[in-house]
């Protein structure tokens, strides 16, 4: 029971940071065009599926974009939470499976040993998430911003496609950067 009001609290914590992240998107660059944004509320939802397992990543993603939704939302019928959140999704998902079937590894392996394998699989979750978000943006979210036409679409799947890239290297980046850190502080007072 213990540890399930440690984990609860955990999680908590992580989808409050999130949100919290996501609130301050207007100083966050914008990159390509104005409604692109580089904003970090991704990485507390990365940890979570690392440290304890994906429907718990998912669940930071999708609470923090119901928040959003909630209390700052200017989007056309929250086109960007739905696309924040299967972008968040999209990503953490292959990083988090990985660690979820590697979890005694991750703990008991040098970072040198597991870099080179967690880089590979971030950059997995890199192309999940351009792919998964080409087909959620022409399907779902550029409809709802009322672009409709097949042509207007694509040219607008170009420039979101280079975006998630951009964004995809850069999480990886903090991730590895980060992970070090954390795994000791997980490991140390055993919050997983």
């Amino acid at each position: 029971m213990k540890s399930n009001i440690k984990t609860i609290a955990i999680i908590s914590m992580m989808i409050a940071l999130s949100y919290v992240l996501q609130i301050f998107e207007n100083f966050y660059p914008t990159i390509l065009t104005p409604f692109l944004r580089l904003e970090p509320s991704d990485i507390p939802a990365i940890f979570v599926g690392i440290f304890y397992g994906p429907l718990y990543g998912v669940s930071v993603e999708l609470y923090k974009n119901v928040l959003h939704a909630i209390f700052i939302s200017k989007d056309p019928a929250f086109s960007g939470e739905i696309a924040n959140f299967f972008a968040g999704c999209a990503y953490l998902l292959p990083v988090s499976l990985y660690a979820m079937v590697n979890r005694q590894k991750l703990k008991t392996a040098k970072f040198k040993q597991i870099g080179l394998l967690l880089s590979f699989y971030l950059t997995l979750g890199t192309l999940s998430l351009t792919v998964v978000m080409a087909f959620v943006n022409y399907f779902i979210t550029l409809p709802l911003w009322g672009v409709v036409g097949h042509e207007e679409r694509i040219t607008f799947l170009k420039t979101i496609s280079l975006f998630n890239v951009i964004k995809g290297t850069l999480l990886a980046a903090v991730t590895l950067a980060i992970y070090p850190k954390l795994r000791s502080i997980f490991i140390r007072y055993d919050l997983h």
